[in-house]
């Protein structure tokens, strides 16, 4: 039973593991894209003389904006999560559970 908690707990770091050092490389290069921009707009603010840059004229009449009501997800939505994250994720835990019961029914009538 040892074994395969070990097992199942090195599975899970090398999926994890996995995971987290693409989401780090994805941070990195989202990182220097930000910093790239950033050089980019302090230098177009130099270029640019505030003193003469004038603000749009303001509309004669304003007009109350209203908030448009979006619905939280549509039927596809809903269908496409649960049927393809929430039931692979059920899925993969029965497959795990039915292998540790097995492998555990396995090492107890081999004993």
């Amino acid at each position: 039973m040892e074994i395969l908690t070990i097992f199942l707990l090195l599975l899970i770091l090398l999926l994890f593991g996995g995971k987290v050092a693409l989401l780090s490389g994805k941070v990195n290069r989202l990182e220097d894209a930000v910093r790239r921009l950033q050089v980019e707009r302090t230098s177009d603010e130099k270029t640019v003389d505030e003193q003469h840059v004038q603000a749009p004229p303001r509309p004669a009449t304003s007009v109350p904006q209203q908030r448009i009501r979006t619905p939280s997800r549509t039927r596809e939505e809903w269908e496409a999560l649960l049927g393809g994250k929430v039931m692979n994720l059920v899925g993969a835990i029965a497959i795990i559970l039915g292998t540790g019961f097995f492998l555990n029914m396995r090492s107890t009538t081999t004993g």
